[in-house]
């Protein structure tokens, strides 16, 4: 997570998230550390959506979200890889989780 170094003062708060069935993530607790050691308010989430639904519901003010990591590779990109209209399906479903 050598990466957040130079991201750091620009995190408001950070959802540490693992992802099953990809040998390369770290687990959630590993990158909550690795994120802390930074100064970074971090938790950690036990999946994708409930992260997003708690980095919408603790937002005080509009901001952006980085997905990041193996997370963007390894689940968005991957579904986009196999199925483009699957992966359009699930981007509008995030749309949907963030807007409605």
């Amino acid at each position: 997570m050598e990466f957040l170094g130079p991201l750091a003062n620009h995190i408001d708060t950070l959802q540490a998230v693992a992802i099953p069935g990809e040998e390369a993530s770290l687990s959630a607790s590993e990158s909550a550390a690795a994120s802390k050691q930074l100064g970074i308010i971090t938790e950690e989430a036990a999946g994708f959506v409930e992260a997003l639904r708690r980095i919408i519901e603790q937002a005080e003010k509009p901001g952006r979200i980085l997905i990041c990591g193996s997370l963007y590779s390894g689940r968005c990109g991957a579904r986009l890889r196999r199925n483009p209209a699957k992966g359009r399906g699930f981007l509008k479903s995030l749309h949907n989780l963030c807007w409605d």
